[in-house]
């Protein structure tokens, strides 16, 4: 099964809408190292999945767009927690030589 993640795809559009609508519920109350989450890129402001790499301090964390590739510190205000239905997919991002 292939599913389409590019900005406007129904994905990503049903991505945005789940945070869009419900992102307060969503504050995760404990993050570790590994955690797959939505995090709100600093860029668009729009919600993305990500791992967490590294936990900087009590307010920042490191993270890996898993769909992207790029990395980011962001604060912890702006990571959800991923509901099921979003983690059935593996990273999109592949590295070539």
């Amino acid at each position: 099964m292939m599913i389409n993640l590019y900005p406007g795809s129904l994905y990503h559009r049903l991505i945005k809408a789940e945070f869009t609508f419900s992102a307060d519920n969503l504050i995760p109350m404990c993050v570790v190292v590994g955690m797959i989450c939505a995090v709100m890129f600093s860029a668009d402001q729009l919600f993305y999945r990500a791992e967490i790499l590294n936990i900087v301090d009590a307010n920042y964390i490191e993270v890996l767009y898993v769909d992207y590739g790029n990395m980011e510190a962001v604060s912890v205000q702006r990571i959800r927690k991923l509901l099921d239905v979003y983690t059935v997919l593996t990273s999109q991002v592949h590295s070539f030589r």
